[in-house]
């Protein structure tokens, strides 16, 4: 591709690969993709899609999709020995472009790391870690410390998830966590049934344990509200307490009464 340069290789255009492309274009950040079905390449030429219709194992089509002047080669394609392949031509013809490879197994991580690719995502251990971020996420536990619990999950090539005993020191940090207190907002949406009842009627700080440290109604902050506060449609009620007793007081505030006994 004359003129491509400091752009994104894909090869393989299934689900990820047609996902990936549709994120680059948004992000304005050039790329070329790599197919070998050529129904597929005519309808998403048609599309508009750069598409080069070729074996990514040649490197005649490597040179085609500009791959010396390339900053990312991805592997999308369920070939694994085939990723592996590419990885290493990629590397012989670009030793400094970063090789980001998709597996669905996760006994072939080491094999790709050996074959040149920085980064191994397996399907299988991305399933889990989705998981554990929406848990998380559930308790209240803040953004940034899920990010780095993500982070330290996928360190390593997953290392922590691969071993045999799940690493200790992060079950022990999640505890710490968990225990800890935090500071989460309640909107108080259309149809709520906390809408028109005062603080005092709802008894937050009584049956969940949490403190209303604010108000906030429209742009005007109600610091240490009392029992006599009466809330309205679009209230933003601050929240700080542990992570158990911020999820109950969501649990009173979106009328789950139900799961309050459980």
């Amino acid at each position: 591709k004359p003129g491509l340069a400091d752009h994104v290789v894909i090869a393989g255009y299934g689900a990820s690969g047609r996902h990936l492309g549709r994120v680059l274009k948004e992000a304005r950040i050039p790329y070329v993709i790599i197919d070998l079905n050529g129904e597929i390449v005519r309808g998403a030429l048609r599309e508009g899609e750069p598409m080069i219709f070729g074996d990514a194992t040649r490197v005649e089509i490597l040179d085609r999709a500009a791959l010396h002047r390339a900053r990312i080669l991805v592997l999308a394609i369920s070939d694994d020995a085939a990723s592996a392949h590419v990885a290493r031509i990629a590397r012989r013809l670009q030793p400094s472009i970063y090789v980001v490879a998709r597996t669905r197994t996760i006994g072939q991580i080491e094999e790709l790391r050996r074959a040149g690719a920085d980064e191994v995502i397996a399907d299988e251990f991305e399933t889990s870690i989705e998981l554990f971020t929406r848990v998380l996420h559930r308790y209240h536990v803040p953004r940034n410390i899920v990010r780095a619990q993500t982070r330290a999950l996928r360190g390593e090539s997953y290392r922590m998830l691969r071993a045999p005993a799940f690493d200790l020191r992060l079950a022990e940090t999640l505890v710490e966590i968990l225990a800890a207190g935090t500071t989460d907002v309640f909107h108080l949406a259309p149809g709520s049934p906390a809408i028109g009842h005062t603080l005092g009627d709802l008894d937050l700080r009584g049956r969940s344990g949490v403190m209303v440290f604010a108000v906030v109604r429209g742009e005007r902050p109600h610091p240490n509200p009392g029992s006599n506060f009466q809330l309205l449609e679009g209230d933003e009620l601050v929240l700080v307490g542990g992570h158990a007793e911020v999820e109950a007081a969501f649990r009173l505030l979106e009328g789950r009464v139900d799961d309050e006994a459980d």
